[in-house]
Parts: C-alpha cells; sequence; structure tokens
C-alpha cells in the first residue's frame, strides 16, 4: 500500500495560521484547554486501579503554554514529579 502526501499547502497553512487575529487565538487557547483537560481525565482513568499507586492517578496534569498570537500554543500532559507518586512514572516507563 502507498500512501502519497502533498505537503505543498502546509507552508500557506503555517504562515495564515502566523495571522490569526487576537480573538481567534483566545479560542484556540480554549480549545487547547479543554483537550488538554479531557486527555488528562482519560488518562487518570486507564491508571486508576493499581494497586501499589493509588495516589499516581492524580498525579497526571496538564500546563498550557501560550506562546502568543502567531507563535503558537501548546500543551504538556503527564505526571507532575512532584506529586505524590508522580516521579513513578520515570521507573515504570524505563523498567525492563
Amino acid at each position: 500500500m502507498n500512501i502519497d502526501l502533498d505537503g505543498s499547502d502546509l507552508n500557506r497553512l503555517v504562515a495564515e495560521l502566523r495571522d490569526v487575529p487576537e480573538n481567534a487565538h483566545g479560542n484556540v487557547v480554549k480549545a487547547t484547554r479543554f483537550t488538554a483537560h479531557g486527555i488528562r481525565d482519560t488518562a487518570r482513568e486507564f491508571s486508576s486501579n493499581i494497586a501499589h499507586a493509588p495516589h499516581y492517578p492524580r498525579a497526571i496534569t496538564y500546563d498550557i503554554d501560550d506562546q502568543g498570537v502567531g507563535v503558537g500554543v501548546s500543551a504538556e500532559i503527564g505526571p507532575d514529579k512532584d506529586r505524590k507518586q508522580g516521579r513513578w512514572a520515570t521507573s515504570w516507563s524505563t523498567a525492563r
């Protein structure tokens, strides 16, 4: 199976998104926050009922990084190492 992708319009889309008006940028921030919140809740749900890590789901948080209009918005979702059992994720993900 072959998949052909035409990325020629991607640069034009990026340029257009850089010209997002201030009020639209606010909606992008809201959408990012809403999505991050939903992903966080789903991650908490999937990580609940771990007998040896009952506090781990509450360690999963999200942070929004709003760099401003025309620059971008991002979200980081995952365990907060400063919360109870949050630092356990590192040892779980690297255990072999």
